[in-house]
């Protein structure tokens, strides 16, 4: 355990001497005890196992001050056994201490209402291996992981440009909280570890405790990742039968300690609470100040003004609980439920609802049914006929899945490209909710992210260049998908600098695809980038450029009569919409 600092000594020793003269309707003794908590708390952040311990105390100390107490004989007495085991951990370096004491504490905890920490490991215990007799439970484990992790990275990037969004906190911190514990059932202890440490920044975001900055979207990004790199090792692990590998948290640990630190949201002072809440003017409130600066020790600014008897104890206390009081997070909304089945039952619902059509109509068509009159009969064979279509509709369905889970897995993408470039994007999605055969999905991925990044790094400009013509210093990426008679179109399109037609003559001709004489008219041009093998990387500086190869469009299609040096539209070829037959 890391060791503890002299300051933090000599807080511990001053909450001792303060909670020893503590008594009941104390206020001001009470305040002051709250005020030397925070700055300990505050000493101590990096020792991140005493967090929920000082929230126990610091909650009721502000109970205390606010008359929520009923026993505020037990209270106090909870207060003077708190800095006790405070003491004891500097003196002996471990947490949570044992014995009869902690015991005390614990009853107390329980009876004034507090949460309580979940129990301490057993020291020098071996840590259990990974549930490896159960591998469905595992490659389970492994999907939902997956799928919660590509939530939590949109969520990060929205939450880069939403930062007071608590919502999106909340929806961040959810699917951590969910991995943590399954992998904690499952013995996966460093994907536990990890989860545990993610949630407690995020609990302190949560709690307006520490503000959403780059430097934190970006150690959360990181964080994901590396669950990623454990998640690939795990199901390697499960097909080679070893044993997990051990990845180094220490850097991520770090980061998350140093994000902490200088992100820490600054407390309102207590001087402009009382002045916002009408208790003390301005004007005195700056006396004050001035008369604080010129002593030598000079108290803290709510004993002076008590002493000076410019505010009651009573108001300084409640000031000083405002200070210190944590922020409520938004109310979560409710999450719709969902139930995974396994592919091939899907196929084999379609195929005997495929099965169960035909002989629907072979029942119509039969003569024998045909030649009786009989209007029950055809009424009954209508509704059968209306109900079969509808389970047939329904059916085909659930092969359809939404577009926007795949677009969605762009948004990462341009928010680390354009950082990596110096560019500014703006990534706007439409059509999130058209559905496509679920076989197409991986299909479209790989020309996606080929397009998508072509699109931030050839065709978007810098700011300062975008400036110079006049244009938003943030470019606009849109990616599109909607259907168009029996296709489903999906478009890429921004506003940068376009196709370079002459660059793209050049390279052509190099290549010896058209002659060094030939004039062809523009939209020969355009199409001249999804030849097979043809080259994307005609600017200086490209890097993502690597030809359309296996998705080379049909003729007829992408054709852009457009004048040079434009963004434009980038159709790829029309995903066949397998849910229409």
């Amino acid at each position: 355990m890391t060791q503890t600092a002299p300051q933090i000594e000599a807080l511990v020793e001053q909450l001792a001497l303060k909670v020893m003269i503590l008594e009941e309707n104390d206020v001001q003794g009470l305040g002051m005890f709250l005020s030397q908590l925070e700055e300990l708390k505050t000493q101590a952040a990096h020792f991140q196992e005493l967090e929920p311990f000082f929230r126990n105390l610091t909650e009721v100390a502000q109970r205390l001050v606010l008359q929520e107490v009923e026993n505020t004989i037990q209270a106090l007495d909870l207060l003077g056994q708190g800095v006790a085991l405070l003491q004891r951990w500097v003196r002996e370096q471990q947490w949570p201490p044992t014995g009869e004491d902690w015991d005390h504490f614990c009853r107390l905890a329980r009876d004034i209402g507090l949460g309580q920490e979940e129990p301490a490991s057993t020291p020098g215990a071996a840590p259990e291996e990974p549930l490896f007799d159960d591998p469905e439970l595992l490659s389970n484990f492994l999907v939902e992981a997956q799928e919660h992790l590509e939530g939590i990275e949109n969520r990060l990037v929205y939450l880069e440009q939403h930062p007071d969004d608590l919502e999106a906190v909340n929806a961040i911190f959810r699917p951590f909280h969910t991995l943590k514990g399954v992998a904690g059932f499952l013995n996966l202890t460093q994907i536990q570890e990890l989860g545990h440490e993610v949630e407690w920044l995020l609990d302190r975001v949560r709690d307006g405790q520490v503000m959403v900055s780059v430097e934190l979207v970006n150690l959360v990004l990181g964080a994901v990742d590396l669950v990623k790199e454990m998640l690939a090792d795990l199901q390697q692990a499960l097909a080679e039968g070893r044993k997990p590998a051990v990845f180094d948290l220490g850097p991520l640990k770090a980061g998350i300690a140093q994000v902490e630190a200088t992100s820490a949201k600054p407390k309102p002072r207590l001087g402009e609470i009382l002045v916002e809440q009408q208790e003390l003017p301005p004007k005195e409130l700056q006396e004050v100040l001035e008369r604080q600066k010129t002593l030598d020790h000079a108290p803290p600014l709510g004993e002076m003004l008590v002493q000076e008897g410019k505010v009651a104890p009573e108001k300084v206390a409640k000031a000083l609980v405002q200070q210190l009081s944590e922020v409520k997070p938004a109310v979560e909304a409710p999450v719709s439920e969902t139930v995974k089945v396994d592919i091939a039952k899907v196929d084999n619902l379609v195929d005997l609802m495929g099965e169960l059509v035909i002989v629907q109509s072979q029942v119509r068509q039969n003569q024998k049914i045909a030649a009786l009159a009989d209007q029950k009969l055809e009424r009954d064979l209508g509704q059968m006929g209306r109900i079969t279509s509808e389970l047939q509709k329904i059916s085909m369905s659930l092969r359809m899945v939404p577009i926007g889970a795949t677009f969605r897995k762009m948004v990462r993408l341009v928010r680390d490209l354009s950082h990596k470039v110096g560019k500014e994007v703006n990534l706007r999605l439409e059509g999130e909710d058209t559905e496509i055969d679920r076989s197409m999905v991986e299909a479209i991925y790989d020309p996606l992210v080929h397009l998508v990044r072509n699109a931030v790094d050839h065709g978007l400009e810098t700011p300062e260049v975008r400036q110079a013509q006049g244009k938003t210093p943030a470019g606009n990426l849109w990616l599109r998908a909607y259907h168009k008679g029996g296709d489903i179109i999906i478009e890429i399109e921004d506003d940068g600098r376009g196709l370079d037609r002459e660059a793209i003559l050049a390279k052509a001709r190099e290549r010896g695809l058209i002659p060094p004489e030939a004039h062809r008219p523009p939209d020969f041009r355009a199409r001249l980038q999804h030849r097979q093998g043809g080259d994307q990387r005609l600017r200086p500086g490209g890097g993502y450029g690597c030809g359309q190869g296996d998705h080379q469009p049909p003729a007829g299609q992408n054709r852009h009569r457009l004048p040079p040096r434009r963004g434009l539209p980038l159709s790829p070829a029309p995903a066949p919409d397998h849910g229409h037959h």
